[in-house]
């Protein structure tokens, strides 16, 4: 039973949006992109391609000693195939050691249906964990993700996420481990309400992706996580004139705050 708790301590149920289309939905009389978002300890800047999505993000996480690259690689339907992610983590002794990862993606004709991910603790070592994922989709929203992982050690879990939607908006996804042909008793389950303002991480990426990563065309206002408590958190945003945040004020339920800050193109 230890086992089945921590792992779903480490299950991130990834939200979704209401179409499965490539194309981003237009914000009226708005031409803004995001160009990084920043706390006093992180940050993410965002590189765009002709496509008008995102090619590269550069990541850094301060705290952590964390700098890292996400390089996305389109076909010629604007559909992201592939992923490429490299991370310097930083050692006890100062020193820094690269992680890798790669994940590729499947589409038929109604989205994106698979992909496959595997990743390296560090770049010349042979083990690495791997996450082979099934997407199902129904009435234009996704509504189940099977994820089989294989770590380092070998060791294999399935686990279901079904998502909850009210007019097309999500407000639940819980988590369930599968073994042996049938579902262990627990679960893991987390809700989000909304504002009513755009959300510029919306429109970074094709629909079809923004669907399985937790875009939604809204800003979570609140995130309440039913098995680790003090990773629920409610945000406080501040808009611009054309109802953009250009700052976020998120209060965890162990009292951590962080403030974060959007600037755009």
């Amino acid at each position: 039973m230890k086992r089945i708790v921590t792992v779903f301590l480490l299950i991130v149920a990834l939200v979704s949006c209401n179409s499965n289309d490539d194309q981003v939905n237009p914000v009226e009389n708005v031409s803004k992109k995001l160009k990084s978002i920043k706390s006093s300890t992180s940050g993410r800047i965002f590189e765009y391609g002709a496509n008008n999505f995102i090619t590269k993000e550069y990541i850094n996480y301060g705290v952590d000693g964390i700098v890292g690259t996400l390089d996305y690689i389109y076909n010629s339907k604007n559909q992201i195939i592939e992923i490429k992610q490299q991370n310097k983590n930083k050692e006890v002794d100062g020193t820094f050691r690269d992680f890798i990862g790669n994940t590729t993606y499947k589409y038929d004709n109604n989205g994106l249906i698979s992909s496959s991910y595997q990743y390296y603790k560090y770049k010349n070592e042979q083990d690495s964990t791997r996450i082979e994922t099934v997407y199902e989709y129904n009435n234009g929203n996704l509504v189940k993700k099977i994820e089989e992982t294989t770590d380092t050690f070998n060791n294999y879990y399935n686990i279901h996420t079904f998502y909850t939607y009210t007019n097309n908006k999500l407000i639940s996804a819980e988590s369930k481990l599968f073994e042996n042909g049938t579902y262990i008793p627990g679960s893991k389950t987390v809700s989000y309400t909304y504002d009513t303002k755009i959300n510029p991480e919306y429109s970074l990426f094709p629909k079809s992706y923004v669907m399985i990563k937790g875009y939604d065309v809204n800003n979570i206002i609140s995130y309440f996580d039913d098995k680790n408590p003090n990773a629920s958190y409610d945000n406080v945003f501040e808009y611009d004139k054309d109802n953009f945040p250009n700052k976020t004020s998120t209060t965890y339920k162990n009292g951590n705050e962080i403030e974060y800050f959007y600037e755009y193109q």
